[in-house]
């Protein structure tokens, strides 16, 4: 809570004026931190290695305290990502975040009106 008390000249509280606004505004970004990552994870899924379709199948978004990850759950994606000494990378999820990096940055920069 804010140290701040203030009486609105309408008598009504600009705390709970305030309060309500904020929390609409932090679900309207959170919606689009959603879409965003729905994309990423569309993209990582269509662009996954496909011996079996499991890597792709278990590359998932989830919802995160500071927003949305887009994961691979499969027991060797780590080693499809990031390489092994004998296997050359396939970062497939940075490359998709890369591919929408453009996308949230501008959500970011008009939402905040810069």
């Amino acid at each position: 809570m804010l140290g701040i008390k203030a009486v609105h000249h309408s008598g009504q509280s600009f705390i709970n004026k305030y309060t309500k606004f904020a929390n609409g505004l932090a679900g309207r970004i959170d919606i689009k931190l959603s879409r965003h990552a729905d994309i990423i994870e569309d993209q990582a899924q269509r662009t996954a290695k496909r011996d079996t379709g499991n890597m792709a199948n278990k590359t998932t978004k989830s919802k995160i305290s500071k927003g949305y990850e887009v994961r691979g759950k499969a027991d060797y994606t780590i080693f499809v990502h990031n390489g092994t000494r004998y296997m050359k990378a396939d970062p497939y999820i940075k490359r998709s975040f890369d591919k929408e990096k453009p996308n949230i940055k501008k959500f970011t920069l008009k939402g905040l009106g810069l």
